[in-house]
């Protein structure tokens, strides 16, 4: 068991030294938590278009079940609701008049 702390204290001490010799400063515990900027993650607003999508399915399968007079126009209303944004570019487009 004595060897053991004598050989962590020797691993320690060398990991020191070359912390030192290739950082340029002294090892401290508080150095364990602090993050370089190579390590940070960055957001981008990808995650976002699948929020809206997920609102829009749900919403459009709520709607398109909600008109629905027969089971078969149900089922046509969940396929609907998952191509909806292919019907929202129609729109905008018909409307724009391209």
């Amino acid at each position: 068991m004595e060897e053991e702390r004598d050989k962590g204290k020797m691993f320690e001490e060398g990991f020191k030294e070359w912390f030192k010799d290739n950082v340029g400063e002294e090892w401290s515990k508080d150095m364990k938590c602090k993050k370089s900027n190579r390590n940070k993650m960055y957001k981008t607003g990808a995650g976002t278009g699948a929020g809206v999508y997920c609102l829009g399915f749900i919403g459009a399968l709520v709607y398109y079940i909600g008109v629905s007079t027969s089971f078969w126009v149900g089922v046509l209303g969940i396929l609907k609701s998952i191509v909806w944004p292919a019907f929202v570019v129609h729109g905008i487009l018909k409307f724009l008049g391209l």
